[in-house]
This record gives C-alpha cells, sequence and structure tokens, in this order.
C-alpha cells in the first residue's frame, strides 16, 4: 500500500475500509495501517506470552507431578533400600532427571502442538486468500526438504553408525 496507493482504490477490502472509516488521503489510510500494525503486533505479542507461561505453568506442573511420585515410592521403599542406595542417587533421580523430561520431552511436545496450530491457521488463511500460491510454495518447499533430507540422510547414517561403534 505505501509502494502503491492506487492500491486503496482497486482493492475492495481496502477500498471498503477506507469507505467505512471515512478517510479520504491515502497517507490517513497508511496511518491507520500502521497503528492497526501495531495493535496487531502487540496482540500477538501478549497472546505468545500468555501461551508460553501456560505452557510453562503446565510444564512444571508435571514436573511436581511426577517429583512427588517418585519420592513416595522413594519413601516406600524398604530401610535396606536406603542403606544400599546412595542418596545423591536419589536426589538427582528427582530433580535433574524429571526436569529434563519435562523440559525436553514434554516442553517440546506442547511447542510442536503451538507451532502446528499456528501454521495450520496461516495455511488456512493464505488458501483462503490466494489457493495457486500456496501450492507453488508448497512444491517449492517439498523440493527443497527432501534435497536436505536427501543429503543429511547419508552423513547422518555415517555419524550414527560411528557412534553406535564407538558405543
Amino acid at each position: 500500500v505505501a509502494a502503491n496507493p492506487d492500491l486503496i482504490q482497486k482493492n475492495p477490502y481496502l477500498n471498503f475500509i477506507s469507505a467505512t472509516l471515512q478517510l479520504t488521503d491515502s497517507r490517513e489510510f497508511l496511518l491507520f495501517l500502521g497503528f492497526a500494525l501495531i495493535i496487531v503486533i502487540l496482540f500477538s505479542n501478549i497472546v505468545n506470552a500468555f501461551l508460553t507461561w501456560m505452557n510453562l505453568q503446565f510444564t512444571w506442573a508435571i514436573n511436581h507431578s511426577l517429583s512427588v511420585r517418585l519420592m513416595e515410592r522413594y519413601m516406600d521403599s524398604s530401610y535396606i533400600s536406603f542403606i544400599t542406595r546412595n542418596s545423591s542417587d536419589m536426589q538427582m533421580n528427582i530433580q535433574s532427571e524429571i526436569m529434563a523430561f519435562a523440559n525436553n520431552v514434554i516442553n517440546s511436545v506442547l511447542s510442536i502442538i503451538s507451532k502446528g496450530v499456528s501454521l495450520l491457521m496461516i495455511v488456512i488463511l493464505l488458501i483462503l486468500v490466494d489457493p495457486l500460491l500456496v501450492v507453488c510454495v508448497a512444491a517449492i518447499f517439498t523440493v527443497i526438504y527432501s534435497a536436505i533430507y536427501a543429503v543429511s540422510k547419508k552423513s547422518l547414517t555415517v555419524i550414527g553408525q560411528g557412534s553406535l561403534h564407538d558405543n
């Protein structure tokens, strides 16, 4: 719109917004679009911060629940198991192992789900706006991804076999 102000009159959506808000000058319309963009970005950041907070709350709740359950298991053990086990190992299992599981597995799964939902919404919006563009971009990304996968698969297989041999 900034590069081509005539687009305001040619595009039916932009023309409708301009007429509804009674913006007569393209400069006023650009100013409105700028403020609208700032509001959208601000709203997006607030939503992302809230979702991150919810994600962390859920992850830490699982961390706490698993830690309590593991501690209860340890407490239900016989006295002999406490004598034969190192208490620092039990503490490490409770703290570091469960925290690593919660952060690496649960947090990653939640992140994949939230990013997937965002990607799905963007793709749906793009399909509604320009389906041909979506098909072309998807084909290009498929070719690029396939090429990267084909190149990296060989080297990763060699590295994996070397690591397996070393272990």
